[in-house]
């Protein structure tokens, strides 16, 4: 049995939650993370310590391009929007 040595940055893949960060301004961009325990609220998590630098590199650009070209993510309460998850 080999243990690591260290327990960071070890997850190569993830499954992120999108939600709006504003409720008011497409152009405020995304909030990409997880959901809050026990809830469907989003938290970025952009220097997440267990993912690999890779996956925080992407979640920040994808995060600023959704803000550039207003992408609108997907809303619980209406049903509507185009980025639920990236993965």
């Amino acid at each position: 049995v080999v243990i690591p040595s260290s327990l960071h940055q070890w997850r190569t893949q993830a499954k992120l939650a999108v939600a709006p960060t504003s409720t008011w301004n497409r152009s405020a961009g995304c909030s990409i993370g997880l959901y809050a325990r026990n809830t469907h609220n989003v938290l970025n998590i952009p220097e997440c310590q267990v993912h690999h630098p890779s996956i925080n590199k992407a979640v920040e650009m994808v995060r600023s391009a959704t803000a550039k070209v207003r992408t609108p993510p997907y809303n619980e309460d209406t049903g509507e929007g185009l980025l639920r998850y990236i993965q």
